[in-house]
């Protein structure tokens, strides 16, 4: 006999006493792991962030900033989840050495399998020029 349940369909033996408590698998659904619930957020390889570090930290290098000209500082990086999408992404700030320390952000992800890095991007404020 099959019950309705939230996670599958479980199956019951029936005895004389009445149904009992599920004795198999529940079919079609994988041992231990409830429907609905996602898997575990996705993160970058090593060799993944490595890569963005150094693409970041060499353009950095050689541009200096759009608005005063100061030299740029290091990239940090924050790995988050790229909205519902099972994908990555990476969101990198950096800031120049200049004394208003302009801020600049970019975003590297995943998609596809492959690797997507933005371009940086120098971030406005509501007053400034």
């Amino acid at each position: 006999m099959t019950y309705w349940s939230p996670y599958g369909p479980y199956v019951f033996l029936a005895t004389r006493d009445g149904p009992t408590a599920p004795t198999a698998v529940p079919t079609g659904v994988p041992t231990g792991v409830p429907t609905g619930v996602p898997a575990a957020a996705p993160s970058p390889a090593d060799l993944d962030l490595r890569l963005i570090r150094v693409a970041y930290e060499v353009v950095a290098t050689v541009s200096p900033c759009v608005r005063c000209g100061a030299a740029l500082g290091g990239p940090r990086l924050s790995v988050g989840r790229a909205g519902w999408s099972p994908d990555w992404r990476v969101d990198v700030a950096v800031r120049c050495r200049g004394w208003r320390r302009h801020r600049y952000t970019a975003v590297a992800t995943e998609a596809a399998g492959e690797l997507r890095i933005g371009s940086l991007r120098a971030r406005t404020a509501g007053r400034e020029p």
